[in-house]
């Protein structure tokens, strides 16, 4: 049949479903009518999305010569149907008095009242919106021209008709179902074509509504009715909260550890994953094979070694290895096993060493794989996420427990083999470790290859499992490395031809004396390249060989010994830094754990050549680099290879599913990579979040121990007590140092105009104020600390005007606003206690109206140490589950502070410029506390009087913060330590004693003190806070 002769013909039916198609774009609803409308909306678009899915599906848009593409479209017959049901279609959508009779719909308002009416595409689910898109442009391809179309109209000036009637507008929507399915129903998908409908429903449009209430709007539109739809919108759903929960288990040093071990050397351990042969071995060594026991064995399998024999070096290995996961197959057979790690590190972040993150990080690597068990083995977090929650917490202690407790009896869960290395680097009670691990194995699909060295707690733990020790196994790897990294050397080589005996006879007595002792080894190794470097005779090298001691502690000591004496000053301060901070990173989590190559620089030149020669200042691109490279050749030299520098890791490691502020705090730099103009920023910006901006590794290093075992025994007196640290000991300054560093930091963090760098600076500014307050205390006439320094960073801020820095620019607005009034460091120094500094600030620099009601404009002084909300730099968070929430949970001298300040004149008694918390809020914070710990709070009541004359003018300072103090101590009884009772105590009296109204309040202060009073060791002091308060109200007139 010729297509001329068609009744219809490609054109007119093609032109046909394009009229019908357009009329969708008319229909809108009030926004007033909420939810059930955007869901009804979302219904009529998923109906328009069937329709374009069929013609995508039939390939309506393809033909040639007037033939279609799908020949079942060119019968006549056919062509009838279909062009009879889309002038249904098109007469259901335009018939005027229909639409308003039956239907329940009326003429749209003017585009003027657009605002009111719910934008299908951003507020409905426009899920039909990609397919659309694709259908014009195919359309456009075509050359087709059907009446004139209004390409620049808004959604609102094409919008004729609005729905006021729920229930008649789903008849309509009823009515376009059948029509679908009739069109459906006479040119059906083909085998290929459901294949690609299904595909594009599970991968493509579906996937371009990334806000998971929308998802949710798909499917309850799409329920009960349109299941090819709400299947895949369902399993979406399910993967979003996934991917959600997974990026708050998630965190970047979850495989630091891993990724930092040394790489085995090559040809070395391949003896642990050879099988043995039966019938040379007894039963006994068959069973402690591991090997064995990696393609048949179940529970547990422990690797022992003494200290530095290789045991991370090892587990990598098998981790890694891909004859290990061959071994480990043949034991899941016929399914995969699943390989998943998690190697602690004593000088990591918690994350790293603590049974918090090894439950993290556990639970992260079981779910990762096994995605389909978050819901059941996490409910509450799944309920938060799934519910639409925008921060969510990390599970709880109970949670966790559950967690695994689910797992361990879950009969489906894959077969699984986790590597757990270094179980001695575990810090924290050994038992709840070793529960959780035996807890595991219960499961008789997961089981578990640990190391650690042989420990009193491990041995006891682990004594009676199949296992290995690996410094009696590693004879023949120590001898391979020692021939190729010494043997091979060209220097040795000459000497093997011209003394072959006894330079044979210096790399066996390495091996030797070596006695497994992997690091030993590399130590050894070093010292020798030395020599030959030095171009010494054989009789000189073994002279150095004889002289190496054989334990780890005597070879550091023997490394030291080897530092040029004019050096050994600066060895032991960058040695005493390192140790300091460890230790300070133990007893408290900082925002910028670790120590950056950067500040080590700058606190050694400050140390050593002083303030006035060790600047702080903005360092260019260049300038980054070298202070790095400098400082990693003086740690060679002054170290004796005891330090080193690690490189970053890379941001390609996140998950999916990270929030804002978890990517800010994963994506801290300090390189150059990211410097870009203003024209670049917004777009460099956005790749940098995403991880597509190269960092420069070196620059943004970090100083590391070359091992553990470095770190233990520089917390020794006897290293100190060696030379050359002995004759060098010199006192640091620690938190005065610490304090300028993490300044310098923030300096450096001014190079990118991005919000991430602002966070950057933020945090370094936060870490050095919390040191410098230290400073502050402990030695008061020190004036080299954050306080006297952080001026000219604080100047920077007034660039925020700059309209390229307009985006964030509000975040910094007050702080900025003060320091142009030339006390920003003054300020931040009220609110993070540092008494001394804002003493010396306050002496003869302002008079008692100063204090109390600032010329410049700014609050009251007395205002910021008491009030958390109007931190400028977010030092004290309104959080009261933070440890840092309140003045007197961060520093231990408030009291000290609020005497300086009624010193200086601060009215105890002035009126807040703004209001104290809420009844209503109070109350929901105290409901959510009772619900999770089933503690009873203090009322506000108890607190401030609601018929006290006080709430008629505003509520006083001494109001404000005791209501503070009951709030706090509403929290769970272990939230509030005894340092911040003892606080709240010396808060008190410094109030009392400054004249704070007691008219109103004696009652409240009572109820303040007695819940203080339970804590023994304070009874003492709450009694005497308590009597002051009593004779001061029996005094007063």
């Amino acid at each position: 049949m010729e297509a001329v002769g068609l009744a219809i013909g490609t054109i007119g039916l093609i032109g046909a479903f394009k009229d019908a198609i357009d009329l969708f774009a008319l229909f809108t609803a009030s926004r007033s009518f909420g939810r059930d409308f955007v869901i009804l909306l979302t219904k009529f678009d998923i109906e328009k999305y069937l329709l374009l899915q069929w013609a995508e599906q039939v390939k309506l848009l393809d033909h040639t010569a007037g033939e279609f593409y799908d020949v079942r479209l060119n019968r006549e017959d056919i062509q009838v149907s279909v062009a009879q049901i889309l002038s249904c279609i098109r007469l259901l959508l335009s018939d005027t008095a229909e639409l308003k009779r039956r239907y329940g719909v009326e003429s749209a308002p003017s585009p003027s009242d657009a605002k009111n009416l719910i934008d299908v595409q951003t507020e409905a689910v426009g899920m039909s919106g990609p397919c659309m898109k694709r259908f014009e442009q195919r359309f456009e391809e075509l050359s087709i021209s059907i009446g004139e179309r209004q390409r620049s109209a808004t959604p609102w000036a094409k919008a004729r008709w609005a729905i006021q009637d729920k229930r008649k507008f789903a008849d309509l929507v009823s009515e376009l179902a059948h029509f679908t399915t009739k069109l459906r129903e006479i040119v059906p998908p083909t085998a290929t074509s459901q294949a690609l409908f299904a595909q594009l429903v599970n991968t493509g449009d579906l996937e371009k509504i990334t806000d998971l209430d929308r998802l949710k709007i798909v499917l309850e539109a799409a329920a009960g009715h349109r299941g090819a739809i709400a299947g895949p919108a369902q399993e979406l759903i399910d993967q979003k909260c996934q991917k959600r929960i997974l990026a708050v288990l998630w965190h970047r040093s979850i495989d630091e550890r891993r990724r930092s071990v040394s790489d085995a050397h090559k040809k070395t351990f391949q003896w642990a994953l050879k099988l043995p042969d039966d019938a040379a071995v007894d039963l006994r060594e068959r069973n402690e094979n591991l090997a064995r026991w990696l393609c048949s064995g179940s529970g547990i399998y422990w690797v022992s070694g003494k200290a530095g024999s290789g045991k991370s070096t090892f587990m990598k290995f098998l981790y890694s290895c891909p004859q290990t996961k061959e071994l480990l197959d043949q034991w899941a057979s016929p399914e995969e096993c699943i390989v998943a790690d998690f190697f602690f590190y004593y000088l990591g972040a918690p994350e790293q060493n603590t049974k918090a993150g090894l439950c993290r990080a556990l639970l992260f690597k079981i779910l990762s794989n096994c995605p389909s068990l978050v819901s059941k083995a996490l409910p509450n977090l799944w309920r938060e996420v799934n519910e639409g929650q925008k921060t969510i917490a990390l599970p709880s202690s109970s949670e966790i427990s559950y967690a695994f407790e689910f797992i361990s009896s879950h009969h489906h869960l894959p077969r699984m083999c986790i590597f757990i290395d270094g179980l001695d680097e575990y810090i924290g009670e050994f038992r709840p470790a070793i529960a959780l691990i035996n807890q595991l194995t219960m499961n008789p699909k997961l089981k578990i290859l640990i190391s650690s060295r042989p420990e009193p707690l491990c041995v006891a733990a682990l004594e009676g499992l199949p296992k290995l020790k690996l410094q009696d196994l590693t004879e023949g790897d120590i001898a391979l490395y020692v021939h190729d990294v010494i043997g091979e050397n060209r220097y040795m080589k000459r000497l093997l031809k011209s003394d072959p005996v006894r330079s044979a006879r210096v790399m066996k007595e390495i091996v030797y004396k070596a006695s497994g002792v992997f690091l030993w080894v590399v130590l050894a190794c070093r010292n020798l390249l030395d020599g030959f470097d030095n171009y010494d005779r054989i009789q000189e090298l073994q002279a150095r060989v004889h002289e190496l001691p054989e334990e780890l502690k005597e070879m550091f000591i023997h490394m030291l010994r080897k530092v040029d004496k004019r050096h050994a000053s600066q060895a032991s301060r960058l040695l005493r830094i390192c140790l300091l901070h460890k230790k300070a990173q133990d007893q408290k989590s900082t925002e910028l754990g670790r120590l950056y190559a950067l500040e080590l620089a700058f606190i050694a030149d400050r140390l050593d050549l002083g303030p006035g020669l060790a600047t702080l200042c903005f360092l260019g691109e260049y300038d980054r680099f070298e202070v790095v490279e400098q400082l990693a050749g003086r740690l060679r030299s002054r170290c004796g290879g005891l330090l080193e520098l690690a490189d970053r890791g890379s941001a390609r490691d996140e998950p999916e599913g990270l929030d804002e502020e978890q990517r800010r705090q994963e994506s801290f730099c300090f390189c150059s990579k990211a410097e870009w103009d203003d024209h670049e920023g917004a777009a460099m910006a956005e790749m940098a979040m995403e991880g597509y901006v190269s960092h420069d590794a070196w620059t943004d290093s970090t100083v590391v121990f070359m091992h553990r075992s470095v770190f233990h025994f520089l917390d020794t007196d006897e290293a100190w007590e060696a030379e050359p640290l002995k004759s060098a000991v010199i006192e640091v300054d620690f938190a005065a140092i610490m304090s300028l560093s993490r300044l310098y930091l923030a300096l450096q963090s001014q190079r990118v105009r991005c919000p991430d760098e602002l966070h950057q600076m933020l945090a370094c500014l936060r870490d050095g104020i919390f040191s410098g307050v230290d400073a502050d205390q402990d030695r008061p006439d020190n004036e080299d600390n954050i306080f006297w320094e952080m001026g000219p960073c604080l100047d920077a801020l007034e660039s925020t005007d700059n309209p390229v820095f307009g985006f964030w620019s509000g975040m910094f607005q007050d702080l900025a606003i003060v320091q142009s009034h030339g006390h920003g460091a003054f300020i931040i120094a009220i609110e993070a206690g540092a008494s001394s500094y804002v003493k010396k600030q306050l002496d003869g620099r302002f008079i008692a109206e100063d204090v109390n009601r600032p010329a410049c404009g700014c609050r009251p002084f007395l205002q910021y140490a008491v009030d958390p909300s109007g931190s400028l730099l977010g030092i004290l968070p309104v959080d009261y589950t933070d440890p840092r929430a309140t003045p007197w949970q961060s520093i231990s001298n408030f009291g000290n502070m609020l005497d300086v300040l009624f010193s200086a004149g601060c009215d105890p008694n002035g009126i807040m410029d703004v209001p104290s918390t809420g009844d209503d809020e109070f109350e929901m914070q105290c409901n959510s506390q009772h619900h999770q710990t089933g503690h009873v709070p203090i009322s506000p009541d108890t607190v401030l009087d609601s018929h006290s004359h006080s709430r008629d003018k505003g509520v006083t300072v001494w109001e404000f913060w005791l209501q503070r103090c009951a709030q706090l101590l509403s929290c769970p009884p272990d939230e509030a330590t005894i340092e911040t009772k003892a606080s709240i105590l010396d808060g008190i009296e410094a109030f009392i004693r400054a004249g704070a109204d007691l008219g109103s309040t004696e009652m409240q202060v009572e109820s303040v003190v007695r819940a203080i009073w339970t804590e023994p060791r304070l009874k003492d002091r709450a009694e005497q806070v308590m009597q002051l308060c009593k004779t001061t109200e029996r005094a007063a007139p």
